[in-house]
């Protein structure tokens, strides 16, 4: 008698001297994949595979579970051969019917069928794996050539032997599987034998070996998940859009698959259309059924592609995928370390690079070029927006030799662009860095809470703070503050190490206030480090902070005028700075052709969702607070002429007695103004840089106001101009029993969005009095109370070109002074009052 392991032995020589005969060579040319066609090098990190020739049978994969089931059924039965017969359903697989089966038997012996049961994912998977390969041309077109549009011999076609058993690290159960059609009695044959004790005598079984790389999982429904997509695209081309994100809350299955499958950071797949041809057949009607089919087909191949581990390991290590199906053209890519996954057809997407945004300011672009070294060995850490000139500031400050920039985006309303994200997310780790905030909706807090942005990748170092934001429900500038001032002493960590001196460029004070305060009120470092969430090095917590900055940190340079005014609080109650703070908040260019711009673009944001609510600016009745300030005096003036019906109110400090100079009224205070005017008001606009707008102010206007709707909108930086009005919307919102006045009233809040694009563009708060219906009042918060300009584009790049142009000027300005022999004085220094453009001293400072 043979030793049961002589025969596996054996039978393994044939198998494998079989499969050596018949398994294409794996080549740097080739490369194999179970879609049974081989991906194809075709250049640098990239490669072409042709998927037209594969087939997606529908409900394929209940099928197969509907067999395993059976098969495990049976082996609780007892120690006997298990056979399985499973009659064609026409409708259910129309594909198999097609190919002209009416069964499929399913036979195991019982020693082959002992340890399924314990196994029973696995012979599930190799189940999946088998019927799998009958789409392909490669395999299921030597079981059904006709099928494949294939000559048709006329013997018998081979089987098909799957040696499962060969494979390594694979070991519950030496099973391989034998698949055989029968045309003639119409049904299809797979035994599952054990290698070690196997009866079948395959050297007399004309056969074929199908060697198939592993599959961790399969998509349950191909079919559904492609039929799904197929329909998000024909909604989208038909409002006239050419892309489409798909998301793991409508593909959770095809998104599981994914994330065990080798792109486990994957949280997008976004499919583009640019050319007419694609978006013509897309919009194909249903009644063209050809165009119908042949748009499903595709989509079904593409997912069917992504089970592949071959595909998605490709992928995974940036390979360009270059896929031919039928008439369609699809390239495959992943972007944003592993994020998005990328379908574009007809031709590759394209991503602008950073120096696009430099070239499109060629103000900047000239400042930078005549630069090229002067922030050599200086680290910058960057707070600002998500602009496209700020793009084109990050790469003046790569131009002028900055060795490792981190940046901080200050995220208001509106949307970050998903080509800048791209832009951003394509360029070096390790010279760049990118992090932000996250605005969390909240049903029990009007201004949301926030968390650390995985906008910019997956930020693991940053999760115990995320905890510190979630538990702490911090507002927008004191979590601004504590992460940036957390990232900024992280890089200032790899700043030492790497012998590199540290620059900090901000937009709005969040820092450079915060570190002079600490530095001059004598604390440590280990003080600092606490302050903002992180260790200490060990050998220095005790350490004056300010003795330890002075050996790396050169100072700050600040945009706005809060930020300025930030800094000179710090510098009026100690005499002095400890660090040169520079500035362009109040420069000429700034308070007159940058004010009068963006003056502009807050009304232009405020008139484009008045229209979208049918309503007009001329006859609204405006109060701007603020209105002698560099931007609300161009507010005014630019609004007067345009008024019709409506009114004109301003109010400022600065305003010694109620006054018409300006030809409108104004007064030093709200409660300087007409009482009556200030009632019928129903637009207010803040450019104050402080919440002026009170409690009482407030519930005056809801009870006696002649106006059923209220605006507020915002043109200053951060959250500051309405902070009365949130918390008293807050604490109606969490009372028990609220009131207004005495009155009861009912509270409820709905988000405004834009009716065409779905962007969010404020909240509208409705007040019901149930005693008094009159009095009823809907609030309006444009852009939930943040600067309004930056729900769309912000101030347009013809003058910002300018003002980054003076940012990137002053920035290294202060950089050559600080390592000269003349350094700058520890104060607040002024573009065009203490210093000029380039950090030089004004003959006449003032």
């Amino acid at each position: 008698m043979t030793d049961k392991r002589d025969v596996g032995s054996l039978l393994r020589g044939l198998i494998r001297q079989d499969g050596t005969r018949e398994r294409p060579r794996q080549t740097e040319e080739y490369r194999g994949t179970t879609l049974g066609v081989p991906l194809i090098p075709a250049g640098d990190d990239r490669l072409t595979i042709d998927l037209t020739g594969l087939r997606v049978f529908r409900n394929l994969h209940s099928l197969v579970r509907l067999l395993c089931g059976q098969v495990l059924e049976q082996c609780g039965f007892g120690a006997a051969d298990i056979m399985v017969r499973q009659r064609m359903d026409p409708r259910l697989t129309p594909d198999l019917a097609l190919a002209g089966l009416d069964w499929i038997t399913v036979y195991v012996r019982a020693d082959a069928a002992e340890g399924l049961p314990f196994a029973h994912l696995q012979f599930e998977n190799r189940m999946q794996a088998v019927f799998r390969a009958l789409q392909t041309r490669a395999w299921g077109g030597i079981l059904f050539p006709a099928l494949f549009d294939l000559p048709v011999a006329e013997a018998a076609p081979p089987a098909l032997l799957f040696p499962f058993h060969l494979r390594k690290g694979e070991n519950e159960g030496e099973h391989y599987f034998l698949l055989e059609h029968d045309p003639a009695g119409r049904f299809l044959r797979l035994t599952v034998e054990d290698a070690a004790v196997s009866r079948l005598q395959l050297k007399h079984i004309r056969h074929r070996v199908v060697d198939l790389p592993p599959v961790a999982s399969f998509i349950p429904d191909v079919h559904l998940v492609a039929e799904t997509l197929r329909q998000s695209l024909f909604k989208e081309t038909l409002d006239n859009r050419n892309e489409y994100r798909e998301i793991a809350a409508h593909q959770p299955d095809l998104f599981e698959h994914l994330h065990g499958s080798g792109l486990p950071g994957l949280k997008t797949i976004h499919f583009r259309w640019p050319t007419d041809d694609v978006q013509a057949l897309l919009l194909e009607a249903r009644d063209r059924e050809q165009a119908f089919s042949a748009s499903l087909a595709m989509l079904m191949q593409e997912i069917q592609l992504l089970e592949d581990p071959r595909v998605l390991a490709e992928l995974a290590r940036g390979r360009l995928l270059d896929v031919r199906s039928g008439s369609f053209h699809i390239y495959f890519d992943l972007s944003r370390f592993g994020a998005c996954l990328n379908v574009s057809f007809d031709v590759p997407r394209t991503v602008p690079a950073l120096n696009e945004y430099l070239r499109a300011m060629p103000v900047l672009n000239r400042a930078s070029a005549g630069r090229p070294q002067a922030l050599a060995g200086v680290r910058v850490f960057l707070i600002h927006h998500a602009t496209a000139e700020v793009l084109g500031l990050v790469k003046a400050l790569d131009v002028a030799g900055c060795p490792s920039l981190a940046t901080f985006f200050v995220k208001y309303a509106g949307i970050v662009p998903e080509i800048y994200i791209e832009t951003l997310m394509a360029l070096p780790a390790e010279q760049f860095r990118f992090h932000g905030l996250q605005k969390l909706e909240s049903r029990e807090h009007l201004a949301g809470y926030f968390a650390v942005s995985r906008q910019f990748g997956p930020k693991p170092e940053l999760h115990d703070l995320d905890r510190v934001l979630l538990d702490g429900r911090l507002d927008f500038l004191q979590a601004m503050r504590l992460v940036s001032g957390h990232v900024f002493l992280q890089e200032v960590l790899a700043a030492r190490e790497a012998g590199e001196k540290m620059l900090l460029v901000e937009d709005g004070g969040y820092l450079a206030p915060v570190l002079n305060r600490f530095c001059l009120e004598g604390a440590s470092v280990g003080e600092i480090f606490d302050h903002f969430r992180l260790p200490a090095p060990e050998d220095e917590a005790e350490r004056p902070l300010g003795d330890w900055l002075n050996e790396f940190f050169l100072g700050a340079v600040e945009h706005t005028r809060n930020g300025y005014d930030a800094n000179l609080v710090v510098e009026r109650d100690f005499g002095r700075l400890h660090f040169p703070v520079g500035s362009i908040a109040v420069s000429g260019l700034k308070t007159g052709p940058e004010a009068r711009e963006c003056a502009i673009s807050i009304l232009a944001s405020v008139e484009a969702i008045l229209h979208r609510l049918g309503l007009l600016m001329s006859r609204r009745d405006i109060v701007v607070l603020g209105s002698r300030g560099a931007i609300g005096a161009f507010v005014g003036r630019t609004l007067l002429p345009r008024m019709s019906t409506g009114r004109l109110l301003g109010v400022d400090i600065v305003v010694s007695s109620p006054t018409d100079e300006s030809g409108f009224p104004e007064a030093a205070t709200l409660d300087e103004l007409d009482p009556g005017a200030l009632r019928r008001a129903d637009l207010f606009i803040g450019v104050v840089g402080l919440s002026i707008l009170e409690a009482r102010h407030l519930e005056d206007l809801v009870l006696n106001g002649s106006r059923p709707d209220l605006f507020f909108v915002s043109g200053s930086t951060k959250t500051v101009e309405f902070t009365h009005l949130s918390a008293w919307l807050q604490n109606l919102r969490l009372a028990a029993d609220p009131r207004v006045g005495g009155l009861r009233v009912k509270v409820s809040w709905a988000d405004l969005r834009d009716l065409q694009t779905g962007a969010l563009q404020g909240q509208r708060v409705t007040l019901a009095f149930p005693d008094d219906p009159a009095r009823d009042k809907q609030l309006y918060l444009l852009a939930e109370l943040t600067p309004i300009n930056f729900l769309h584009y912000g101030i347009p790049r013809e003058i910002i070109d300018e003002v980054m142009a003076q940012l990137f000027r002053v920035s290294c300005g202060l950089v050559r002074r600080q390592t000269s022999d003349d350094p700058l004085p520890p104060a607040l220094l002024a573009v065009d009052r203490q210093i000029d453009v380039d950090a030089g001293p004004l003959k006449n400072p003032r």
